[in-house]
């Protein structure tokens, strides 16, 4: 993705230092493991990446979230246990029962459905739960302290990030945000079972907490296992891609696209186990990858 170049792109990672690098879902989360080395999850944007190949940070986040599970657990059980106790109620409530309710009971009922995603399977809810714990709990607990500016200015920092990405290349954007929307709406129907309202507010608070991860920067393990991806994969298959903070940002981007319309597959598709996000994302990706071949000197090369 040469257009997309920068005058600093992300270096190469080669294998990572035998200690590792740990990802914790949130900084406090590192303070029982002694191993972790401090400063490691909070680089800083500018410099160099931390010197890890994908497997490697890969296997970090997920022993740092093994090992701060327990705290998260702990941490979380206020308020996530009436939130499971209000599921197993929503649940177990006939849908034909609902509908014969008094239309403001029902209404109730069904907008209480929608906002705790109750109808959503085991993966909708888990990240339902994650996303919770890991970006808008600490989002709230910012705000709390006054740190709102500081939030919007990093907002506004990484929208004229994306936009500028944008600017530069149009055809290899809409390259980008084909492939990577089409992942987006295979993980929505993953996420939501059939890409319906009922279930689709996982999706647009994913959307969120990736816009949230772009923000850190260089500082997000989302923007460094992405950049990491988007390098190491391509040359299992022989292949070999420059990857850019902007390139990243992009790919990011168009996967939370994909996640937000997650709802076009409900105009085609209507049954209980969908697999309209499985189609819609198929053809976004067969589109990305004409427009890779037939892009001309715009395409990726």
């Amino acid at each position: 993705m040469t257009e997309l170049a920068e005058k600093q792109s992300l270096p190469r990672i080669p294998t990572p230092p035998s200690a590792g690098i740990r990802y914790y879902p949130n900084p406090e989360d590192s303070a029982e493991d002694p191993e972790f080395s401090a400063g490691t999850q909070s680089q800083p944007d500018e410099g160099d990446l931390p010197s890890q190949s994908f497997i490697s940070l890969l296997k970090g986040i997920v022993i740092a979230n093994y090992k701060a599970l327990p705290r998260r657990l702990v941490k979380d059980v206020i308020w996530v246990g009436p939130l499971l106790i209000l599921w197993v109620g929503l649940w177990i409530i006939p849908n034909m029962t609902i509908m014969t309710l008094p239309k403001p009971v029902s209404s109730l009922i069904m907008a209480l459905i929608f906002l705790t995603a109750t109808y959503n399977g085991f993966i909708g809810k888990a990240a339902f739960i994650t996303v919770i714990s890991r970006t808008f709990i600490p989002l709230v607990q910012r705000i709390r302290k006054g740190e709102l500016s500081q939030i919007k200015e990093k907002y506004a920092q990484t929208a004229a990030i994306i936009k500028r990405a944008i600017t530069r290349s149009k055809m290899l954007t809409l390259e980008i945000f084909l492939i990577s929307g089409g992942v987006g709406l295979f993980a929505s129907n993953i996420l939501t079972r059939n890409n319906k309202i009922d279930k689709y507010l996982i999706c647009v608070m994913c959307s969120v907490a990736l816009f949230n991860d772009l923000s850190k920067g260089k500082n997000s393990p989302v923007v460094r296992l992405v950049s990491t991806a988007l390098r190491d994969m391509p040359i299992l298959a022989g292949q070999h891609l420059k990857v850019t903070l902007a390139s990243t940002y992009l790919v990011i981007t168009g996967f939370a696209i994909g996640l937000l319309l997650a709802l076009l597959p409900s105009l085609f598709f209507n049954s209980y186990d969908s697999p309209g996000g499985y189609i819609f994302g198929a053809a976004f990706v067969v589109v990305g990858v004409a427009v890779h071949f037939i892009g001309g000197e715009n395409a990726v090369k």
